[in-house]
């Protein structure tokens, strides 16, 4: 969708969702937890909604999808959302038997997102 405020360039700072909080700490957690993610963009759309295969990372008030994972099938989706929430609501560190890795020992690969998008949206 054409985004009504017209084209935008710069650098935008965005809340991560329960999901995006377990993701990206889980895959990254000798690194660093995270609350946000910084991201530059140059866009003249918005994204309104997402397929059932896909899961919103990160977002704000006025725009709810600034990243977004895509899955193999809604229900490897809805399986990686259930276990982000358990797994990571209600604190800052990842539990180890939480991890990324243990998800994926129990799930598989095929079960991980096979695209992340990323578009970030100062409106």
């Amino acid at each position: 969708v054409k985004c009504p405020t017209g084209c935008k360039v710069g650098r935008r700072s965005c809340n991560l969702t329960i999901e995006g909080k377990w993701f990206l700490s889980s895959a990254l957690a000798s690194v660093a937890t995270f609350e946000s993610l910084e991201l530059l963009y140059t866009h003249g759309d918005m994204v309104q909604s997402l397929p059932p295969i896909a899961i919103s990372l990160g977002g704000n008030d006025s725009v709810p999808v600034l990243a977004a994972a895509y899955f193999k099938s809604e229900e490897y989706a809805a399986r990686f959302r259930e276990n982000a929430i358990v797994n990571y609501e209600g604190s800052k560190t990842i539990p180890s038997s939480g991890s990324l890795e243990e998800y994926t020992k129990l799930n598989g690969y095929s079960s991980l997102p096979y695209a992340i998008t990323l578009q970030a949206h100062p409106e």
